[in-house]
């Protein structure tokens, strides 16, 4: 009480002041045409400002909601597209197995992930993602974009894990040409973060610009038919039997912010497979 008091005392005469300048103001609004005029104009050009801004705060919080629901949608509908790509390659009604509405087991799945940090000026350059064992992440898993192949995981944590890219001189992905059948190993040779190499594919099968290379489905790490990147040069270097084949990488790891690990579900009856016949 005593402190309120000490406030009137203290600010009692501006608050006197105000209270009168806006009866006054009330009074020239009321009872001027023109002055309530310019009033109603300048109050809704205030308001207007005002709501403006208060809606561009709201806009960008739901913005953020609005990607990331969108990113979960995208993860959904990557992880239905690698379901129906495994019924779409399943011939007969033997290897069906049915636990699902789609009728079979689906293939692959994926897990979205957020690239915290990211480096392509070196020779072994990595990527660092914000998933881990928590998340069902665990090496080798293939990870890729919406644009293409990013890379192989190399170690995992808790909650997050390196992963090894493309740029880096030491991966090697089994890749194809689309269309054709020809395979061979994508590798990276240093310094050029939009290109690299596909060898081992025989001189006598015909390549050439502009033809599209893409994941072979050869192992565990990527299902068949992801996108790697186009064709650009070609030759056979002398004295060689295979061609040297320069390909322009689909996606732009220089500026690669979300990526999907991609998860085989089969890939333990593979390796167990794998297994039995190494030691036969």
């Amino acid at each position: 009480m005593f402190g309120l008091l000490r406030l009137l005392a203290r600010f009692g005469a501006v608050f006197l002041f105000l209270f009168l300048e806006g009866i006054c103001l009330y009074l020239i609004v009321r009872f001027n045409e023109n002055q309530k005029t310019i009033f109603a104009s300048s109050a809704g050009y205030f308001s207007g400002a005002i709501l403006n801004q208060y809606q561009k705060v709201t806009r960008y919080a739901r913005l953020e909601k609005q990607v990331e629901t969108m990113q979960k949608e995208v993860a959904r509908l990557e992880n239905e597209s690698w379901k129906m790509y495994y019924l779409g390659q399943t011939k007969t009604d033997t290897a069906k197995m049915r636990i699902d509405t789609l009728g079979l087991v689906p293939m692959y799945s994926v897990v979205e992930a957020q690239v915290i940090n990211n480096s392509v000026s070196g020779a072994k350059n990595m990527l660092t993602i914000n998933r881990g064992r928590k998340h069902g992440v665990f090496p080798p898993m293939g990870v890729i974009t919406s644009n293409g192949i990013v890379g192989i995981v190399r170690h995992s944590t808790e909650h997050f894990s390196s992963v090894l890219s493309v740029l880096n001189t030491q991966t090697r992905i089994s890749a194809s040409v689309k269309g054709k059948g020809y395979f061979g190993s994508l590798v990276w040779k240093g310094s050029d973060p939009r290109h690299a190499w596909l060898l081992d594919v025989p001189k006598h099968n015909p390549v050439h610009p502009g033809d599209t290379i893409e994941t072979s489905g050869f192992s565990t790490l990527f299902p068949k038919g992801v996108l790697v990147g186009v064709v650009r040069k070609r030759w056979v270097p002398s004295g060689e039997s295979n061609y040297l084949i320069k390909v322009e990488l689909s996606a732009d790891l220089t500026h690669v912010n979300q990526v999907y690990v991609v998860k085989n579900l089969f890939k333990k009856e593979f390796d167990q497979l794998e297994q039995l016949s190494a030691n036969e």
